[in-house]
């Protein structure tokens, strides 16, 4: 099994209502972890609990360790932390600006690329998400198409860029149908070589599909987390199974 790359301990989050409680978790490098449960389990606040964006009328407490580090001490650059903990959210956003303009936002401020260094990255990033050849004529364009698949997929790209180590996502694929949804997770699952990757979703059939280890949240609380077939299959908790059998046959 690789390494926790990301863990917490006694994780809790907090508004005039508890929306997370001692929620304690080990992620491990190089592997797809699917975030699970009902509306209002706490699903999107744990993801941005990650990378340190939930609001800041929120209060949290315990710890979230990346690489043994706890990201909310107060010497931490939050901009240098979401760089290598990349977000990707339910609904893409193009700048309206050139895709080449879009892609090298980040890159502008953070890397020590050479401009043809980050030539390279771009074409390989656009690779990764199967649109080099689609778009390699078009970066420089003003005026572009993109359906919603390739906007969702291009957001990924330009995440993708600044090679973050562990990429949070959340529902990234609520808006596609089927066929795109298919096609989506199948370019995630060749990032998990290369990267960690924390999805929350409603489709539990994609997590089944793709994940490696499944978090089943409830009312805040962790409920269940482990390899995902087996929790698909054997889950230890009479909630899980409650949960699992409702949705599936729904």
């Amino acid at each position: 099994m690789n390494e926790a790359i990301l863990k917490t301990e006694h994780l809790s989050v907090r508004a005039k209502q508890p929306i997370l409680s001692n929620i304690n978790l080990e992620l491990q490098s190089k592997a797809i972890t699917a975030v699970i449960g009902p509306s209002g389990s706490g699903k999107t606040t744990l993801l941005q609990a990650f990378n340190r964006l939930n609001p800041r009328q929120l209060t949290t407490s315990g710890q979230v360790l990346f690489d043994g580090i706890n990201i909310y001490e107060s010497q931490i650059d939050c901009y240098q932390l979401r760089m290598n903990i990349g977000m990707l959210l339910t609904q893409p956003l193009i700048f309206p600006m050139t895709l080449k303009e879009n892609l090298t936002i980040a890159p502008r401020f953070t890397s020590r690329l050479s401009r043809d260094e980050l030539t390279i990255a771009i074409e390989q990033s656009l690779r990764q998400v199967h649109l080099w050849e689609k778009l390699k004529d078009k970066l420089v364009q003003k005026k572009f198409e993109l359906n919603l698949k390739e906007q969702q997929e291009f957001c990924l790209a330009r995440a993708l860029l600044v090679k973050p180590r562990i990429l949070l996502l959340d529902e990234p694929t609520a808006l596609l149908d089927s066929a795109a949804t298919l096609q989506f997770e199948k370019i995630l699952l060749e990032l998990r070589d290369h990267l960690t990757i924390v999805i929350v979703t409603h489709n539990l059939q994609q997590a089944a599909r793709i994940a490696d280890e499944t978090v089943f949240l409830q009312h805040g609380k962790l409920v269940e987390f482990g390899p995902t077939r087996r929790l698909f299959t054997r889950p230890q908790q009479a909630a899980t199974d409650h949960y699992l059998t409702k949705k599936l046959n729904s």
